[in-house]
């Protein structure tokens, strides 16, 4: 079995896992005990100390024979608390601020990405119609003159521009029914 510390730091520079679970068997109950002092649930506490055990192996090859194992796994745990702790308040003081934030303001980037969407969508199913639908279209709801304005304007009759209307809306309308409510 493994002696002192030298030869300890020896072995695990050379991936050992003797040494590594003689490490691990050694010093667990002591990090976790470390990292309940931060007042940490021990769930969270088991699941830091088995992060720092993880970077010790991954980073055995820079362990110095003079230097304590225990040093290192005390600095890794210690470090490994503070994120969790930092990352914790951070996240606290975010869902603090969403809760106090009016509900018209929470999605106003998704609200407005979505209108975008759809503004964009509407443009393209308006210029799919045929020409001449589009154009009668395009003076009753952007210019906004009635049927027999617009039958008088291109010389048509007012049935037809009523039959023409009808078909824009019913393309319009296929082409964005998942935008309808």
């Amino acid at each position: 079995m493994v002696k002192n510390e030298q030869f300890v730091n020896q072995e695990l520079r050379k991936n050992s896992s003797e040494a590594y679970r003689f490490i691990f068997r050694k010093y667990y109950m002591d990090m976790l005990c470390y990292s309940l002092s931060f007042a940490i649930s021990m769930d969270d506490a088991k699941d830091l100390v088995q992060s720092a055990f993880v970077k010790l192996w991954e980073n055995r090859s820079t362990i110095q024979d003079d230097k304590p194992i225990k040093s290192y796994l005390t600095a890794i745990v210690k470090n490994n608390c503070l994120d969790f702790i930092r990352h914790t308040k951070i996240i606290q003081e975010y869902e603090e601020e969403v809760k106090s934030t009016p509900p018209d303001f929470k999605n106003v980037t998704y609200d407005q990405l979505t209108d975008k969407e759809l503004e964009g969508k509407v443009v393209e199913a308006i210029s799919s119609l045929p020409e001449r639908c589009r154009q009668i279209f395009e003076l009753n709801r952007f210019v906004g003159l009635k049927n027999n304005e617009i039958a008088k304007k291109l010389e048509i009759s007012p049935k037809t521009v009523e039959n023409q209307m009808t078909i824009a809306l019913d393309k319009l309308k296929s082409k964005l029914i998942h935008y309808l409510s």
